[in-house]
């Protein structure tokens, strides 16, 4: 099995794994990713972040988002009772954590592609 090989074989894994699972392998293994070929790994890179920017992983879930609009809109036109506001809370919390994940994923996935840029000597 050839390099290339063996790098589209890691990228398909990678495509398998769970926004988690990504954020330990780039935590965990920065070594990996220097040592991989910087003309297979940065199309793949680019690849991530439009499914980072399109994707549902980093968004309240359909249900969630639903009942957070249904408070918002009952919010609109009358008070609250204690419970339904502090749910609110609970899912716009939620939401902004998502936000901020997405954000450093997004961050973080720039510079690997600057560094692996700088080190293949092109311009990003």
């Amino acid at each position: 099995m050839t390099v290339s090989e063996k790098v589209q074989e890691v990228a398909g894994k990678l495509q398998q794994l769970n926004a988690e699972e990504k954020r330990q392998l780039f935590t965990l293994v920065p070594s990996l990713w220097e040592s991989l070929p910087v003309e297979n790994l940065i199309p793949q890179l680019s690849m991530e972040e439009e499914a980072i920017r399109h994707g549902t992983e980093y968004r309240l879930d359909k249900k969630k988002q639903k009942r957070l609009s249904q408070l918002l809109e009952k919010n609109r036109t009358q008070t609250l009772p204690l419970d339904e506001e502090e749910e609110i809370d609970r899912l716009i919390e939620e939401s902004e954590e998502l936000t901020l994940l997405k954000a450093q994923a997004l961050y973080t996935l720039k510079l690997l592609v600057k560094r692996l840029s700088r080190r293949a000597g092109e311009n990003p």
